[in-house]
Parts: C-alpha cells; sequence; structure tokens
C-alpha cells in the first residue's frame, strides 16, 4: 500500500463505520459525529424561539455536552449528551419523566425520528419532534 493511498483507506474505514446512516455525519476533520436534531413547536405549528435545534455527541470519552433550552410556559428542555448517549429531560411538563428519553448513539446512525406531544404544567400543548438528520442551519 502506498502512502497516498492511506487517505482513502482512512475515509473508507470511517464510512464504513458510520454507513449510509443519516445520523452519524464525517467532518472536515475526517470523524464521523453523531447527532440529534430537536424541534418544538406550538400546538398551532407556529415556531417556539431556539428550535430546531441540534445536538452534536462529543466523541472523547468523559466528554459531556449540557445545555438547557426554555421552551415557553414554565417548560425547558435539558440535555445531557456523552460519546455514547443524549439523554432529555423536560422540567415543567405535566406529566414528568414520562417524556423523558435516552437515545444510544447507535440509534442515532440509522433512520431514528420519534414525535410526541407534550404539556406544560398549566396544559398548553407542543409538538416535539426527535430525529437523526440536522437540518443545514439547525442551531449548533
Amino acid at each position: 500500500m502506498t502512502r497516498a493511498s492511506l487517505p482513502a483507506l482512512r475515509l473508507s474505514v470511517l464510512l464504513g463505520a458510520c454507513g449510509s446512516a443519516v445520523g452519524c455525519l464525517v467532518e472536515e476533520s475526517g470523524l464521523p459525529y453523531d447527532r440529534l436534531s430537536i424541534s418544538v413547536v406550538r400546538e398551532d405549528r407556529t415556531s417556539i424561539s431556539g428550535f430546531p435545534t441540534c445536538v452534536t455527541l462529543p466523541i472523547l470519552n468523559g466528554s459531556v455536552v449540557e445545555e438547557r433550552h426554555a421552551i415557553e410556559d414554565g417548560l425547558a428542555l435539558e440535555v445531557f449528551a456523552t460519546n455514547s448517549a443524549v439523554e432529555l429531560s423536560f422540567s415543567g411538563a405535566s406529566q414528568g419523566p414520562a417524556f423523558d428519553r435516552t437515545i444510544g448513539a447507535e440509534r442515532l446512525r440509522g433512520a431514528y425520528a420519534e414525535s410526541f406531544e407534550l404539556a406544560s404544567g398549566s396544559g398548553t400543548l407542543f409538538m416535539v419532534g426527535l430525529g437523526s438528520s440536522c437540518a443545514a442551519g439547525e442551531n449548533r
């Protein structure tokens, strides 16, 4: 094997690890990133400031991403991500932990998608969408 063929080999190994997966993106650095897209809209489908957003899972063991996103009406989304999973919790939700999610990195590498209704403590309804594909221009 020649030295010139090593970059192509590295790329093919990364693509093989990533597969044709939607949620695994190979950046310019050559490293694959797992991402979770989060959208929240009001019941009438009007947008909420700060959404949609995209959470990139860290690559290094021991690294974490912690974020808090205020939604509206006392409702907030808390994100805790490691290189193996992302945990979502919704504080101020009427049914509390029933809406909390843990999504593994392997699920994000597939075609993961989920949506559900979420009510604030005062009964205001929101639609939440989760997916393994972040669109260009989403908050990152």
